[in-house]
């Protein structure tokens, strides 16, 4: 995404794996991986790089665009088998852009009454986060590797998914049991440049 304004970013699928396993057996053995990758925005020196091929200014409409709620190298009740990647460039999560400036996107604007007016809240005071993972059960990824290069993000960072895991395993069938590990994940977060206004974690997020 290199400009212009989206409500969500998914590396992986709605409820479609990227890469492929035999989900009868838990063996990895025939697994045919696959790879996510999420790119936000431009850097600068970049965009002066080849300047003459654009045809809008650096900006919104090109270099800094704005995820409204949160970006996920994963998917959302989709695996990614293999690794899911996400490279921040320069941008403004948990933001819109709004007379000419990137203003905090704290308002819900779909949350409405049964005549279609906008109710006052702030559902979205804990979006502006990003993930390595992906989003909610069945959205497991093998490993995740997050890049930051620069831009904004209202919340946090995480290495790891939003209630959703990095590895695959299966849960202890008794009250004793221990957890089998099937594959075990790794996540990577390196940051370079830019600002997270509040935590970067290795790992993920373990409620909604």
């Amino acid at each position: 995404v290199e400009g212009g304004s989206v409500r969500n970013m998914y590396g992986g699928g709605w409820k479609g794996d990227v890469g492929y396993h035999n989900h009868s057996v838990n063996a990895t053995t025939d697994d045919i991986e696959g790879t996510s990758h999420v790119v936000i925005g431009i850097l600068p020196e970049k965009y002066i790089e080849h300047e003459a091929g654009y045809d809008e200014p650096y900006g919104f409409y090109k270099g800094v665009p704005t995820v409204q709620r949160n970006a996920y190298a994963g998917g959302e009740g989709g695996a990614v088998y293999g690794m899911a990647n996400l490279t921040m460039n320069n941008g403004y999560v948990g933001y819109e852009y709004s007379n000419g400036n990137y203003v905090e996107k704290i308002e819900d604007d779909t949350h409405r009454d049964n005549l279609g007016n906008l109710i006052p809240n702030t559902n979205l005071k804990d979006s502006g986060n990003i993930f390595g993972g992906g989003y909610k059960e069945e959205s497991d990824v093998d490993s995740t590797s997050i890049v930051m290069m620069g831009g904004t993000v209202r919340n946090s960072l995480y290495g790891g998914g939003e209630i959703a895991t990095v590895g695959r395993g299966t849960k202890g069938s008794g009250t004793n049991s221990m957890p089998t590990i099937h594959k075990i994940g790794k996540t990577h977060v390196e940051m370079f440049s830019g600002t997270v206004l509040h935590d970067v974690f290795g790992g993920g997020k373990g409620y909604d």
